[in-house]
C-alpha cells in the first residue's frame, strides 16, 4: 500500500508542474549570500534576483538598503556584465530566448510561467527599473534584467515582463538605467 501511494504521490508532483525542475540554492563566497536557484529545460538560473553591493552603479529601491532582502540590486549595464559570482554569468539575449522558447512550449504564455507565482520556478517579482538620473518606475507593473548583449550604440538588450500585456519579450534600452540581473549557470 505505501509503494502505491509513493508512486501515486511522484505522478501527482509531475503533473502538477510541466516543468519537472530541480530547486537548489548557491552561496556567493563574497559576501555568503544564499540565492535560490532553479533548473528549467537545460539551464540553471537564480531564482531571486542579485543582491550583491559593489560601489559605483548599484543601487537599492528607492535608495533604502532595507530593500535589497527583497528586491536585490539594480546596476547600470556595464557593472552588471561583470557583478555575478563565479561559475555564473549574466545572461545573454540568446540565454533568455532559450527560457522563453522552452517556457512557452509549456505554458503558452510566458508571463504566466516566469512571475513570482508561476510554476517554472523562475519567479520573477514586478520590481520595475530605475531611470538613467535617478528615480524608480513600473513597480508593480513590470521587471527587467539585463543581459550580457549588445544593441547598437549606448542600447543593450534587457528581457522584460510586462503585467498590463501579460508578457516577456527581449527590449533594447539605455545602458545608464539600472535593471536587475539574474545569473545563470556557466
Amino acid at each position: 500500500m505505501n509503494k502505491s501511494v509513493t508512486i501515486l504521490s511522484i505522478i501527482i508532483f509531475f503533473a502538477s508542474s510541466n516543468y519537472a525542475q530541480k530547486l537548489d540554492s548557491i552561496t556567493d563566497v563574497r559576501d555568503q549570500k544564499v540565492y535560490k536557484t532553479v533548473t528549467i529545460g537545460d539551464q540553471v538560473w537564480m531564482a531571486e534576483n542579485l543582491a550583491y553591493y559593489v560601489e559605483d552603479n548599484c543601487w537599492s529601491f528607492n535608495d533604502d538598503e532595507k530593500n535589497v532582502v527583497e528586491f536585490g540590486y539594480y546596476y547600470k549595464w556595464e557593472v552588471a556584465k561583470n557583478v555575478c559570482p563565479s561559475g555564473w554569468k549574466l545572461p545573454s539575449k540568446n540565454d533568455f530566448e532559450t527560457l522563453l522558447n522552452f517556457v512557452s512550449s509549456i505554458n503558452k504564455n510566458a508571463y504566466d510561467a516566469l512571475i513570482s507565482s508561476g510554476d517554472s520556478g523562475f519567479s520573477a517579482k514586478l520590481f520595475g527599473w530605475r531611470g538613467s538620473y535617478g528615480g524608480f518606475s513600473g513597480l508593480g507593473e513590470n521587471t527587467i534584467f539585463w543581459t550580457s548583449s549588445d544593441s547598437r550604440g549606448h542600447y543593450r538588450w534587457g528581457f522584460g515582463i510586462f503585467k498590463e500585456d501579460k508578457n516577456a519579450f527581449l527590449l533594447d534600452d539605455y545602458d545608464s538605467r539600472g535593471f536587475l540581473v539574474r545569473c545563470i549557470k556557466k
